[in-house]
């Protein structure tokens, strides 16, 4: 910074933008010719659309994230996809109708609430509530039960095997030893 005299002060003078070095600025958007051939064609193993198809299916099901309830639900869905063990895309699905029906569990107690608990209204829009809820419920043990059966059929890291057989013949070591 530098400083300057103006209107009888002494001023700092903070730097503009164009004059700080370009390794310093941080960039906000990705450069457009990244994972592009010389061509501007998508060049082989580009990694920018994949997976874009569910991605945009998941954000259509669970609404514009720019509504409260489209906010809250896309925040139910990360929650509950983060503490699943395999996050392939049947697993996703299964996560999504499970959120949309806990949004509408949610929404028809509400509605339950303010007709009345002991109206008529009140008891079908609560029985409505239950069913969604009822519903998840057996959404959630679904997706769960998926997204374990994937994580058991994942190929591991191909330097676990040798750390394994590592490990056995160090007990076939001690174990001979005693």
């Amino acid at each position: 910074m530098a400083d300057r005299f103006t209107h009888d002060k002494d001023r700092t003078e903070t730097a503009r933008l164009k004059d700080i070095p370009l390794s310093l600025v941080h960039e906000t958007a990705r450069d457009p010719s990244e994972g592009r051939g010389a061509s501007g064609r998508f060049a082989i193993g580009n990694q920018i659309a994949v997976e874009q198809g569910i991605k945009a299916l998941i954000r259509e099901a669970l609404g514009d994230p720019m509504t409260s309830e489209g906010k809250a639900a896309h925040k139910r869905y990360r929650g509950l996809l983060r503490r699943l063990p395999s996050s392939g895309p049947n697993v996703r699905e299964l996560v999504v109708a499970q959120v949309r029906n806990i949004g509408a569990a949610i929404k028809y107690a509400r509605l339950a609430e303010e007709a009345g608990l002991g109206t008529p209204a009140g008891m079908k829009l609560s029985e409505a509530a239950r069913a969604h809820d009822k519903t998840s419920q057996g959404l959630s043990t679904a997706a769960f039960d998926r997204a374990v059966k994937e994580a058991a059929g994942r190929p591991r890291p191909n330097g676990l095997p040798a750390l394994q057989a590592r490990v056995a013949e160090r007990m076939k070591g001690t174990k001979a030893g005693t």
